[in-house]
């Protein structure tokens, strides 16, 4: 059973490193900082640690340069 458990490790660790990871980003403030907070049988859901906002569907970005991008559209229309 320890082999079993190692292999699926190294598996899932090299999965890890060959998949770019993506961030979640709150649609009230746009802050990094989103986590999963339930979920079950009313679906997903997740809250900004900075606003405290509750969401269904948070904003995704592949790569920092996609974000600091999305982030200067944002000030311009304020």
């Amino acid at each position: 059973m320890t082999d079993f458990i190692q292999t699926h490790v190294y598996y899932l660790h090299s999965c890890a490193k060959s998949v770019p990871m993506s961030f979640r980003v709150c649609i009230a403030c746009h802050g990094f900082r989103v986590y999963p907070y339930v979920g079950f049988m009313t679906g997903q859901r997740y809250q900004c640690q900075d606003c405290s906002e509750m969401m269904v569907i948070p904003l995704e970005f592949e790569n920092e340069a996609d974000y600091k991008e999305y982030l200067e559209i944002i000030s311009e229309g304020k």
